[in-house]
């Protein structure tokens, strides 16, 4: 038999068990999911497997399927121990990441994919009900009034449905991303008599009224807030996303990544150690905790994972470039969030924070409305939501979150690079930047890098507001180095007892032939002070000539050219810019 195939960007369970795709078995968690509530809600970063997980559920409860089950699940952990619920339900399932979110289409876009899936639902299961009953649910002129009447015929034939939602924010998120009238029009989809609204009124109904056949309900989507929006208080089930039985049920655990890395090694088509793409892997894509009972418990993103080790097995090298661009566009739609009516708002400064301190602790909010989205502690939980923070640790008893690896961290640079740029605070020739980083890559010129910085901020008055003391100074830099490829960078990198500013580690994937590294330490000094470089200069060589003995830098520099660099910052003037020797 040929090797398993990667199932990058395949979402069918069916599919993949029945056409020798690699399965990592998750099914286990199908019992902690019957032993929870009824009504399930899953928060999950985008590219987590969700809409997967979501089939696989169905494959296993379809009435259905039930003389398919064993081909399927028989050598998968809930074939061998089933639950006795299989195959007992009707399935209705919705996923709403395909709508149209133009004002002009949208309603119609979603009454569309609601009948489509009505459709299918009495192509299945027609026989179960009285005749007639496709005629009786498409006399309804609305999704909603659909959905209820179904499930009270169920309910009438002693039937049990199990509802699927899947993606039920995506379309929501995108409306709510429009620069003008987004705000708005989510509030008349969520609020009043907005069809969204009506439609999961239905749903609430469901969970509360006797006489209906929705015995079952999973929802999965990338925040709390449309939910809490539409049901008028998050009452509709229990938010499962923060639990830490829970945690490693999207995601794939370093074991189940090594051992992934081990089977295709032992088909002969990665070459080598294992250990190099792992390295790749956990700097790119690992570390993220859903839960604070689960902080040893790590998970790598999916999808991440999978876009690596389809070209890996290919090729037998890393992507080059290692964030996928799907994931890209996923996260460039939290840009709205920070930017408003063309000014920087509070949020702005917590994502400036987070980039220039590593770290934030906040309490994790399982619900909160749009209108409460502005309130700190809420739009921090929406970043955890997003997988742009993960839990780290706890801090008197509140979540320390982080940004959980390079592809986020790269993600949140551009944030503010995009917030600058959006509200016309600050832009640069990133062609000119360019030029500049490659020859600080090849050629050892690193000063033109760091004299373009300070010039472009003299120029530019407005900035100077947004980069007081030295981690803004830090952040501003590394915000624009980040843009590029030839270095990977590691801002607050710990090295010998201290933390660097700036680790500039040679992306040899992309530039195999680059001859230079840094490492570069900020210093700045208050308008009002006046700077004593001769001091600055014997604390720098110090800390820097510490940091270049550590063994992770001598590891990862190959054979470029170590370069000891201190930036002296004067209030907003760059005063100093020099080298110490190696």
């Amino acid at each position: 038999m040929s090797s398993k195939k990667i199932p990058y960007g395949v979402t069918n369970f069916r599919h993949i068990m029945e056409n020798n795709y690699y399965y990592v078995d998750k099914t286990k968690y199908i019992e902690k999911i019957e032993r929870s509530s009824d009504y399930l809600f899953l928060i999950r970063p985008r590219r987590f497997w969700k809409s997967l997980w979501v089939n696989t559920m169905e494959a296993y409860y379809d009435i259905n399927k039930k003389d398919r089950f064993d081909k399927i699940f028989g050598n998968l952990y809930i074939g061998k121990h089933p639950t006795g619920n299989q195959n007992k339900y009707l399935i209705l399932k919705f996923n709403f990441s395909g709508l149209d979110s133009t004002e002009e289409n949208l309603i119609k876009s979603f009454e569309a994919h609601c009948n489509i899936q009505f459709t299918d639902f009495l192509d299945s299961y027609e026989h179960l009900f009285d005749s007639g009953i496709r005629e009786q649910v498409f006399e309804k002129s609305t999704a909603a009034s659909k959905l209820e009447f179904l499930s009270n015929k169920a309910s009438q034939k002693g039937l049990q449905i199990y509802l699927f939602i899947d993606e039920y924010d995506n379309f929501a998120n995108t409306i709510l991303s429009m620069p003008m009238e987004g705000e708005k029009r989510f509030r008349e989809l969520t609020h009043g008599e907005g069809f969204f609204r009506s439609f999961f009124n239905v749903v609430k109904k469901a969970t509360t009224s006797n006489g209906y056949g929705i015995m079952k309900i999973f929802i999965t989507g990338v925040s709390p807030v449309t939910m809490d929006d539409v049901t008028s208080g998050f009452n509709i089930g229990d938010n499962i996303s923060i639990e830490g039985k829970f945690n490693s049920m999207l995601g794939f655990s370093t074991d189940e990544v090594v051992e992934m890395l081990n089977y295709y090694k032992s088909e002969g088509m990665i070459s080598g150690d294992i250990e190099e793409p792992f390295a790749m892997m956990e700097q790119w894509y690992d570390c993220y905790c859903f839960s604070r009972d689960s902080l040893d418990e790590k998970v790598f993103n999916t999808d991440m994972v999978l876009y690596f080790m389809k070209t890996y097995i290919e090729s037998n090298k890393a992507p080059d470039i290692m964030v996928d661009s799907n994931v890209r566009v996923d996260y460039g739609k939290l840009r709205h969030l920070i930017v408003l009516d063309k000014k920087l708002n509070g949020n702005f400064s917590v994502i400036k924070r987070i980039a220039e301190e590593g770290e934030i602790s906040s309490n994790i909010n399982k619900s909160f409305s749009v209108e409460e989205m502005a309130k700190s502690d809420n739009f921090i939980s929406l970043l955890f939501y997003f997988g742009i923070l993960t839990i780290t640790g706890l801090s008197r008893g509140t979540a320390v979150l982080k940004v959980p690896n390079l592809t986020i961290q790269k993600m949140l640079f551009s944030y503010i690079i995009d917030s600058y740029k959006d509200t016309n605070v600050f832009r640069i020739d990133t062609d000119r930047m360019r030029e500049l980083v490659e020859g600080m890559a090849y050629d050892g010129k690193w000063k033109e890098v760091f004299d373009f910085m300070s010039e472009q901020v003299r120029a530019q008055t407005t900035v100077r507001d947004y980069i007081e003391g030295e981690k803004a100074i830090q952040t501003h830099h590394v915000a624009y180095m980040n843009i590029f490829n030839y270095f990977i960078l590691y801002p607050e990198y710990e090295m010998n007892f201290g933390y660097t500013d700036l680790w500039m580690q040679p992306n040899f994937q992309n530039n195999p032939e680059m001859q230079y590294s840094y490492i570069v330490e900020f210093k700045y000094v208050p308008r009002g002070e006046k700077p004593d470089l001769g001091t600055i200069r014997k604390e720098a060589a110090v800390q820097l000539k510490r940091y270049s003995a550590e063994p992770k830098v001598q590891e990862t520099k190959g054979n470029t050219k170590l370069q000891l660099v201190y930036v002296v910052y004067h209030g907003w003037e760059m005063v100093k810019c020099d080298i110490v020797e190696n």
